[in-house]
């Protein structure tokens, strides 16, 4: 594989007696990386542009560019490390916040759309993403009872995500009722009411 306007290999161009494919990994970030699997080593190629273009004849491969700073990084161990690190830099990129409820309530509120709005443009824009979202409820009240309401709470917010056009297919409910508390309020405990707002919450998790 060579680089056309420098005119310098970048990996073995004999490839008459190699397996290779080319996958291009458009991420989270707006960059593209260039994996090429030879005889199931994986080489990541990294440039500045967004695109570039396979073509090969007689067992030579060459990579066409706008630009010409195609440089070798080292040797990935293996596509799962690929899949990792991009894992990684969608964790990075894309931030949600926690949404929450009233005492004993289960509806989703007016402040919390605006966060739920944000959730589906992002499901919208990637579609290969799935959601998790998980429920809690505050230490009042019995625990099984919190636990059936952290329950309803994740059903809540999984029928709006739903009713507003998201594969139910692509979300994936939880809930813990009381038992993961953000902060010291467990039973008996006095606490202001704001406090026990925190723990009466939906959080969520953007995945592969």
């Amino acid at each position: 594989i060579v680089n056309v306007a420098m005119g310098e290999e970048i990996l073995a161009s004999d490839m008459k007696n190699k397996r290779a494919n080319l996958i291009v990994v458009d991420n989270i970030s707006g960059q593209s990386q260039i994996i090429v699997n030879v005889d199931n080593k994986m080489y990541e190629l990294n440039h500045e542009n967004s695109f570039a273009i396979l073509s090969g004849s007689d067992g030579k491969a060459i990579l066409h560019s706008a630009l010409a700073n195609w440089e070798k990084s080292n040797l990935l161990g293996s596509a799962e490390r690929m899949v990792k690190e991009a894992d990684l830099e969608l964790e990075k990129s894309v931030e949600i916040n926690s949404i929450f409820f009233d005492l004993n309530g289960a509806n989703v509120r007016n402040d919390a759309l605006n966060e739920l709005e944000a959730i589906i443009q992002i499901m919208e824009k990637y579609p290969k993403l799935n959601l998790e979202l998980v429920s809690f409820a505050d230490s009042r009240g019995y625990t099984q009872y919190n636990d059936k309401l952290a329950r309803i709470r994740s059903n809540s917010v999984f029928e709006y995500l739903v009713s507003r056009g998201i594969d139910k297919y692509r979300i994936i409910t939880d809930s813990f009722g009381e038992r993961v508390l953000v902060n010291d309020c467990f039973d008996g405990v006095p606490c202001s009411e704001e406090k026990h707002q925190e723990n009466r919450r939906t959080e969520f998790k953007v995945m592969y």
